[in-house]
């Protein structure tokens, strides 16, 4: 029981990282507008390069690796919802590139394009909250449908993982992102 109760304790962490992260882009992009002037290219690279590794970190998500393959196994009653989810990360992968694209243009370049980069980061933010909207219905249908010793198996999952986490980065090597 306790196994179980870590897993989920901890996938409600891993959410709330997640919107903690969403928050950050949100009072980024309320600053940009007025604050052109002192945006430059490596700030936005900066950024850029920020959500990319967001995006890659979330793609290793345990709820991605785990509870999702569970859910699959599990249940067909999934299956629009994890349809939408993977749209939505589609949508996402397809608007940082074109946000990585843009800012490899010349810095008059991108200064015309500015309102396109700010509304593809505010885009973005949308989608990750959308999939995390989605996301919660998962964990939501999870909590429901899986039965204890689903749950006891990726409790054990989330302790190998937590473990070689903690290894990993004692021994120098840094993983990207902190989800």
């Amino acid at each position: 029981m306790l196994t179980a109760t870590y897993a989920i304790v901890n996938l409600s962490v891993e959410q709330e990282r997640s919107r903690t992260f969403i928050s950050k882009i949100q009072q980024f992009c309320r600053s940009c507008p007025e604050g052109l002037n002192n945006i430059n290219l490596p700030d936005l690279k900066s950024v850029a390069k920020q959500l990319t590794q967001f995006d890659e970190s979330c793609h290793r998500r345990k709820i991605e690796m785990n509870v999702i393959p569970a859910i699959r196994n599990a249940t067909r009653d999934a299956d629009v919802l994890l349809a939408e989810l993977e749209s939505l990360n589609a949508q996402g992968d397809s608007i940082l590139t074109f946000l990585k694209a843009l800012l490899s243009l010349s810095t008059d370049q991108w200064k015309a394009q500015f309102d396109e980069l700010y509304c593809l980061m505010e885009r973005y933010r949308l989608v990750l909250l959308k999939k995390l909207e989605k996301e919660d219905a998962i964990f939501a249908l999870a909590k429901r449908l899986l039965l204890s010793e689903h749950w006891f198996a990726i409790g054990i999952q989330f302790f190998s993982i937590d473990a070689q986490n903690h290894y990993t980065n004692n021994s120098g090597m840094h993983m990207l992102g902190s989800s």
